[in-house]
């Protein structure tokens, strides 16, 4: 018989067992899905619902149906049914309960007896799929919200209806009463029900105890509602009063107290046992792995080489014991191991664990020092690994949650080793790896290169478990415990410190442990763990101070108290302020869990409001994960913008697309124009990251959002539009149309205050510059964007770029290079890495265009280095071009052939404004060699690109070393030819280069004449 239970923890049991599920929750949210809707899906819906962005989404679904199928499957019968199109689960015969509860109360609830009312009730060991969520995709997540909601509505009626058919017993009510206000905490009317029926059963201090918690949690949502529940309290107190009064002497006496072990709030705290304090950090067993790590140890510093060690296993194995008690053996031989964890509720959060590995991370150098970008940032972080005395020791625990800038910095930092001594220890849960595409790249990568060997933590023996089981409680039942923790030391310990008194009933699961333990501790400290639990993995003491509602000296208590029992542990550091985590990762989870949905929204977004307005800011992507849990959209979606940007800064794409599909989710359900401000801006920070892939489409997507910000009266979002839009038009060599949207975004900007408009404006004038187009009312727009920037105190870069250019293009070259020189810099303060390489373009074309190819040889190294971090796209290809050159003429290289590649890539990339000037460049210096054939073809590729570009500069350049190529030759028609149409373009405006290199056109080697 196979039994499906999803409410609550996903559960699937055979003849009443329990079985292992697989650990990759993906896979577990697949099962759950398919078994709970009960029908087809297409395999192009399931990919895109559970496989963001993998490499192989078809490859991930069929992974992941390779892995139910052993789980659900009968040897005659299957019940994964896929074809090559869709996929479904087929109960046949399996009872999932959910669908059975739907059947049980289809026909109505009146309809049903207290019987099955009472088993309706009982289905419920949990909110739906507890535990299961997956954040990062929203079709699952919205799906998954939308159940359990429809579902809490469901069980608050079920238990509604228990409660009225029990009006006449307040025991058997009491416990429907108890459940309902846990499942419908704001509800005031189930709150005070429950008040009366404990005080109406004689439990006076839980009644007491529970008033305080619910007082305490109604001024999350408003002072009215706390009041409303006191006065009902002060009613309810007056009526019991009464009614003690009037009974009989003989039932009067001490008030009943009762130990409620997962319900009560009145019950006491149990003491743990002496030796759980003595020894707060146990560690038995798992010999054999420690010494293979010391050995491995000893093999990186006597090799002088880069170890990786891989310890994987289920979670609450030991992996991070195992990891503690070894660098703390480490620490005793002078090591200074470096610790760094990655959490999942961070999975965006750029470079997260090396700044709790290395310390902070220096994300904003000085004004005066030269823009770098990520190789400098991850040459300190690497220059800091390497730093200490001994052999440098990196662990990074929960690998498996690692994001892709982090995984690329791991890689960097091993490969940067070298003939160098390093240990690396990633501790992860090994089913889920496969969930994490820049974890296992990195793994890939390192394996090929023979640095990893990988280690799984089995589960410890029965007498490893009965020496830890001993070491916690002398009271506790071993032989029980060593069968139910089936060798999870985390699972045994808890084990024994809960249930040592009462082994016969000892909770299933590890969440109903902590939750029992946790329980007896009082309601301010399971209180206070909630707070802690929704915050985060790691929390600020203030931040959790602050939020949690306490004054110091009660905070400082209570902290001391989870400190004692090993809930909570205090983390020496993070960002120069006092901090705690929880001891265990499994603990957070199991209570967060145990919160209601209704609760952790409130719960969420008091922390979301309360990080916003934190003294000196707060992490943006903090934010938005408190914001969005909590429902509020807006905020969540600009702080997606705001963190972004942030990613933007550290070169991290990745997670700045992340952040951009996230806010792109929570913006599309905001009402105009804050919507549209939201999209425009992630759209901004989407075309920095990543060029797109369809940019046609794109271009319509800002289109609509353009004409949509006009309709809306949002002049300035519809100009941010036509500038975007100016950008890919003329990088796709469409420049009338790059005008055109040019001087459309300029136009609406016009009602803009006056910051946005200087921006605008500057903006606009560099475009028309750089097309060539209109260079009057260019100076004009120039002039006035600089007059608006000082009024309102700010320098965009683009006014500076624009002016540079116009002054280049007016021959004051000197200018223009001091000017280009400040844009640059004006650029990579703002963060804003596409202007800083434009500025840099800029700059190294002029120094070329002067002759100064040595100058430029540098400026291209540096030109390469930021195109790298740039999106996929023309920089690179351009860079590399010219950087080649470079290194030809200066002897540094013999071949064209890196200019040739570079070339080729410039030619796929399209970008003919580029493809012009680099062709041009190496025209003139193959000229001047007497490579007369390829430089007249590399000229004429030129001419082609600048003709069709319009751009009447470049077009006379590569006329005037196409007809000095003629004249070498003896070719006079040739040469008449090609100086006739220079002059036609001249007449039309040129700039001052284009002229200097008309001039040279004019003179006609002696040689060459002579043999005409």
């Amino acid at each position: 018989m196979l039994t499906l239970n999803l409410l609550g923890e996903l559960e699937v049991l055979r003849d009443g067992d329990r079985v292992a599920l697989p650990p990759s929750r993906k896979t577990r949210a697949l099962l759950a899905y398919l078994a709970s809707t009960g029908r087809q899906h297409r395999r192009e819906r399931l990919c895109s619902m559970f496989w963001e962005v993998p490499d192989d989404p078809r490859g991930s679904l069929r992974w992941s149906m390779s892995r139910l199928r052993p789980l659900v499957d009968e040897p005659d019968s299957s019940r994964i049914v896929a074809n090559r199109e869709s996929v479904a689960f087929q109960a046949n015969g399996a009872e999932i309960d959910l669908l059975a509860l739907r059947s049980l109360v289809s026909s109505g609830l009146e309809k049903l007896s207290t019987e099955q009312l009472e088993a309706a009730a009982a289905r419920f060991r949990g909110e739906f799929l507890e535990g299961l969520d997956l954040p990062a995709q929203h079709e699952f997540q919205a799906w998954c919200v939308a159940e359990r909601e429809d579902l809490r509505r469901l069980q608050i009626r079920i238990l509604e209806e228990l409660k009225e058919r029990h009006t006449g017993n307040p025991e058997s009510a009491l416990a429907a009463a108890r459940q309902l206000a846990q499942v419908d905490p704001f509800n005031e009317a189930a709150r005070a029900d429950l008040l009366r029926l404990l005080a109406r059963t004689g439990r006076q201090q839980e009644a007491e105890s529970h008033f305080e918690t619910a007082e305490r949690l109604f001024r999350e949502i408003g002072p009215e509602a706390s009041q409303r529940l006191a006065g009902a309290w002060r009613t309810i107190r007056r009526e019991a009063a009464g009614e003690r009064a009037r009974a009989p002497l003989a039932i009067q006496g001490p008030e009943r107290v009762e130990t409620l072990p997962r319900d009560g709030t009145g019950a006491a705290e149990a003491p743990p046992a002496p030796s759980a304090l003595a020894d707060a950090a146990r560690f038995v067993g798992r010999e054999r792995e420690m010494d293979a790590l010391k050995a491995v140890a000893e093999a990186a510093a006597s090799g002088g080489s880069a170890k990786v060690v891989v310890l994987m296993g289920e979670a609450g194995i030991g992996k991070s014991r195992l990891v503690q008690e070894f660098t703390a053996s480490m620490r005793r031989r002078g090591a200074g191991p470096m610790i760094g964890r990655a959490y999942d509720a961070r999975l965006s959060t750029a470079l997260g664990p090396w700044a709790e590995a290395v310390g902070e991370l220096p994300l904003a150098e000085t004004d005066e020092e030269a823009a770098s970008g990520r190789e400098k940032l991850f040459a300190e972080v690497a220059k800091r690994v390497f730093a200490g005395e001994g052999l440098p020791i990196l662990v990074l625990d929960d690998f498996q949650w690692i994001n892709e800038t982090s995984a690329e910095l791991l890689h960097h930092v091993v490969r940067s080793a070298q003939d160098r001594a390093l240990l690396v220890v990633l501790t992860a849960r090994d089913g889920e790896l496969p969930d994490n595409i820049p974890a296992n790249s990195v793994l890939r990568s390192l394996r090929r290169y023979r640095l990893v060997e990988e280690m799984v933590l089995d589960p410890l023996p029965p007498e490893d478990i009965v020496r830890l089981v001993q070491g916690v409680s002398s009271l506790a039942d071993a032989d029980a415990i060593v069968r139910l923790s089936a060798g999870n030391p985390l699972y045994a310990e808890e084990l024994a410190q809960n249930g040592a008194d009462r082994a016969g009933t000892l909770p299933r699961t590890l969440k109903e442990l902590v939750r029992d333990r946790i329980e007896r501790l009082g309601p301010e400290a399971s209180d206070l763990l909630n707070w802690a639990s929704v915050l985060g993995p790691v929390m600020k003491g203030d931040t959790l101070q602050t939020v949690a509602g306490y004054d110091l000296q009660d905070f400082l208590e209570i902290s001391d108290k989870l400190e004692r029992h090993r809930l909570l542990v205090p983390v020496d550091q993070v960002s120069g302020q006092g901090a705690y985590t929880f001891a265990h990762e499994l603990l957070r989870e199991a209570i967060y869990t145990g919160l209601s949905e209704p609760r952790r929204r409130v719960m969420h977004l008091k922390i979301a409001r309360v990080l916003q307005q934190a003294p000196g800011g707060a992490s943006a992507l903090d934010i938005a994960r408190h914001a969005a849990a909590g429902g509020d959209g807006r905020m969540a979606a600009r702080a997606c913008v705001l963190a972004g940007r942030h990613c933007m800064r550290l070169f991290a794409h990745g997670e700045a697309m992340a952040l951009v599909r996230h806010g792109q989710h929570y913006a599309e359900a905001l009402p105009d124009p804050d919507r549209l401000d939201c999209l425009v801006d992630l759209a901004e920070i989407e075309l920095r990251t990543s060029r797109p892939d369809d940019p046609a489409r794109f271009m319509e997507r800002l289109e609509a959002l353009a004409e949509a910000a006009l309709n809306h009266g949002c002049g300035d979002a519809a100009g941010r539009c036509y500038r975007m839009l100016a950008t890919l038009r003329w990088e796709g060599g469409a420049w009338s149309d790059a005008q055109r949207d040019t001087l459309r975004g300029e136009l609406v900007s016009r009602g803009a205050d006056e910051r946005q408009r200087a921006v605008a404006l500057g903006e606009a004038a560099r475009c028309l510059v750089m097309l060539e187009r209109d260079l009057p009312l260019a100076e004009a727009l120039v002039l006035e964007a600089d007059a608006l920037a000082r009024r309102a105190g700010v320098e965009p870069n683009a006014i500076a770029d624009a002016t540079a250019l116009l002054r280049c293009h007016q021959g004051e070259f000197e200018k223009g290079r001091d000017l280009l020189r400040k844009a640059r810099m004006l650029a990579w303060r703002e963060g804003d890495r596409a202007c800083e390489f434009l500025a840099l373009e800029h700059l190294l074309t002029l120094e070329i265009e002067l002759g100064e190819l040595e100058a430029a040889a540098s400026l291209c190294e540096e030109a390469v280095e930021l195109a790298a971090r740039l999106p996929s796209g023309s920089d690179l290809p351009f860079a590399k071009s010219l950087a080649a050159l470079c290194r030809y003429v200066h002897g540094r290289e013999t071949t064209l052939a890196a200019f040739d590649a570079a070339m080729d890539d410039l030619r796929a990339a399209d970008a003919k404004h580029r493809l012009a000037f680099a062709a041009m460049t190496a025209a003139r210096i193959l000229f001047g060699q007497s490579e007369n054939l390829g430089a007249e073809r590399l000229a004429l590729e030129a001419l082609a690109a600048a003709t069709l570009l319009e751009r009447h500069s470049d077009m006379v350049s590569a006329l005037a070393i196409l007809a000095r190529i003629a004249g070498a030759k003896g070719d006079g028609d040739a040469r008449t030819g090609y100086l006739d149409r220079l002059g036609e373009v001249m007449a039309l405006g040129v700039s001052e280069a284009a002229l200097r290199a008309a001039e040279d056109a004019l003179v006609l080697p002696h040689q060459a004449m002579a043999e005409a």
